[in-house]
């Protein structure tokens, strides 16, 4: 798995771009390379919150079927396909998601009792 840089623009703010590229794969001839672009991404992702980094996604050139080629092209890419692009720099921190207990989630633990979402009762144990 290749993470191919774009430079950024030169004398603006435009941030650099990262393309997760994967060796060209028929849907006959499936073989997990998508996953593996995903597991990619996610490590990318992690990194970049690590520096502190802020990251988003560049959907366009990766699903308008007349785009990706070319985005291929200006990446250099020949027998290899970008699966997902990302933009990344500095920026303001986000909001972190909202998230469920883990107990609320979890309900297959051998002794555990039963959670909110299996009896439905809304409150909190």
């Amino acid at each position: 798995m290749v993470v191919a840089l774009g430079a950024p623009g030169a004398a603006t703010a435009t941030p650099p771009a990262a393309a997760i590229e994967t060796r060209q794969c028929t849907r006959d001839a499936y073989d997990g390379r998508p996953v593996e672009a995903g597991r990619a991404c996610q490590r990318f992702e992690l990194q970049a919150e690590a520096l502190d980094l802020r990251t988003a996604f560049i959907n366009q050139p990766i699903e308008v079927p007349g785009l990706r080629p070319r985005f291929g092209t200006w990446l250099g890419l020949t027998e290899e396909r970008a699966q997902l692009a990302v933009r990344f720099g500095h920026g303001p921190k986000r909001p972190s998601s909202l998230r469920r207990p883990v107990h609320d989630v979890l309900t297959d633990r051998p002794g555990a009792p039963e959670s909110s979402a299996s009896t439905g009762n809304a409150a909190r144990h």
